[in-house]
Protein backbone atom coordinates (compact mmCIF):
# COMPACT_ATOMS: atom_id res chain seq x y z
CA UNK A 1 0.00 0.00 0.00
CA UNK A 2 1.28 3.25 -0.88
CA UNK A 3 0.67 6.06 1.65
CA UNK A 4 1.14 9.87 0.58
CA UNK A 5 4.32 11.94 2.17
CA UNK A 6 2.55 15.05 0.96
CA UNK A 7 -0.57 16.19 -0.31
CA UNK A 8 -1.22 17.16 -3.75
CA UNK A 9 1.69 19.65 -4.20
CA UNK A 10 0.06 22.46 -7.03
CA UNK A 11 2.45 24.15 -9.46
CA UNK A 12 -0.42 25.41 -11.46
CA UNK A 13 -0.30 24.05 -14.64
CA UNK A 14 1.09 20.08 -13.39
CA UNK A 15 0.28 18.36 -9.82
CA UNK A 16 2.59 16.22 -8.94
CA UNK A 17 1.93 13.41 -5.64
CA UNK A 18 5.31 12.64 -3.71
CA UNK A 19 5.12 8.99 -2.32
CA UNK A 20 7.79 8.09 0.64
CA UNK A 21 7.57 4.13 -0.78
CA UNK A 22 8.82 4.95 -4.18
CA UNK A 23 12.69 5.57 -5.78
CA UNK A 24 12.88 7.60 -8.89
CA UNK A 25 15.64 9.28 -10.76
CA UNK A 26 15.98 11.07 -13.97
CA UNK A 27 17.30 9.07 -17.01
CA UNK A 28 18.41 11.16 -19.90
CA UNK A 29 18.56 9.55 -23.75
CA UNK A 30 20.30 10.67 -26.56
CA UNK A 31 19.50 10.15 -30.03
CA UNK A 32 22.21 10.26 -32.44
CA UNK A 33 21.21 9.98 -36.37
CA UNK A 34 18.28 7.63 -34.78
CA UNK A 35 20.46 5.29 -32.63
CA UNK A 36 20.12 5.63 -28.83
CA UNK A 37 22.23 6.50 -25.84
CA UNK A 38 21.72 6.25 -22.08
CA UNK A 39 23.67 8.54 -20.37
CA UNK A 40 25.39 7.87 -16.98
CA UNK A 41 24.35 10.02 -14.45
CA UNK A 42 27.59 11.52 -14.00
CA UNK A 43 27.18 12.93 -17.60
CA UNK A 44 26.18 16.42 -17.46
CA UNK A 45 23.05 16.89 -20.07
CA UNK A 46 23.91 20.97 -20.57
CA UNK A 47 27.85 20.05 -20.92
CA UNK A 48 26.31 17.57 -23.50
CA UNK A 49 24.29 19.14 -25.48
CA UNK A 50 26.97 22.51 -25.35
CA UNK A 51 29.77 19.58 -27.00
CA UNK A 52 27.01 18.69 -29.89
CA UNK A 53 26.16 22.23 -30.45
CA UNK A 54 29.59 23.24 -31.23
CA UNK A 55 29.95 20.57 -33.28
CA UNK A 56 27.49 20.88 -35.60
CA UNK A 57 28.91 23.94 -36.40
CA UNK A 58 31.52 22.40 -37.81
CA UNK A 59 32.04 20.18 -41.34
CA UNK A 60 32.13 16.98 -38.31
CA UNK A 61 33.67 16.54 -34.70
CA UNK A 62 33.71 13.62 -32.63
CA UNK A 63 32.12 13.90 -29.31
CA UNK A 64 32.78 12.02 -26.29
CA UNK A 65 29.77 10.74 -24.22
CA UNK A 66 29.87 8.74 -20.74
CA UNK A 67 27.48 5.96 -20.92
CA UNK A 68 25.20 4.39 -18.27
CA UNK A 69 27.07 0.93 -17.34
CA UNK A 70 30.83 2.55 -17.76
CA UNK A 71 30.40 2.85 -20.92
CA UNK A 72 32.24 5.05 -23.13
CA UNK A 73 31.45 6.35 -27.04
CA UNK A 74 32.08 9.08 -29.89
CA UNK A 75 29.80 10.15 -32.15
CA UNK A 76 30.46 12.01 -34.81
CA UNK A 77 28.18 15.22 -35.14
CA UNK A 78 27.96 17.44 -38.69
CA UNK A 79 25.43 20.01 -39.89
CA UNK A 80 23.15 16.80 -40.63
CA UNK A 81 23.24 15.07 -37.89
CA UNK A 82 20.05 14.61 -35.96
CA UNK A 83 20.23 15.23 -32.01
CA UNK A 84 17.02 14.32 -29.63
CA UNK A 85 17.70 13.98 -25.82
CA UNK A 86 14.97 13.19 -24.15
CA UNK A 87 15.14 13.48 -20.02
CA UNK A 88 12.49 11.35 -18.19
CA UNK A 89 11.73 10.64 -14.67
CA UNK A 90 12.09 6.52 -14.13
CA UNK A 91 11.57 4.21 -11.30
CA UNK A 92 14.67 3.34 -9.49
CA UNK A 93 15.38 -0.04 -9.64
CA UNK A 94 17.25 -1.82 -7.57
CA UNK A 95 20.96 -2.33 -8.29
CA UNK A 96 21.18 -6.17 -8.56
CA UNK A 97 24.68 -7.20 -9.01
CA UNK A 98 25.17 -9.53 -12.65
CA UNK A 99 25.37 -12.89 -12.25
CA UNK A 100 28.98 -14.19 -12.73
CA UNK A 101 29.99 -17.53 -13.61
CA UNK A 102 33.48 -19.37 -13.85
CA UNK A 103 34.36 -20.21 -16.71
CA UNK A 104 35.72 -23.72 -14.95
CA UNK A 105 33.23 -26.44 -14.55
CA UNK A 106 30.38 -27.84 -15.79
CA UNK A 107 27.09 -25.63 -15.25
CA UNK A 108 23.60 -26.73 -15.37
CA UNK A 109 21.48 -23.33 -14.83
CA UNK A 110 18.03 -25.15 -15.78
Amino acid sequence: MTTLATPLVDLGWHRTVNRMDERTEEQTEVAVDGTSYILATTESVQDLQDRISAAAATTGTFVDIQLSGGHRTSVLIGRRSRVIVVTETVDAEPRIPALILNSAGSWDLL
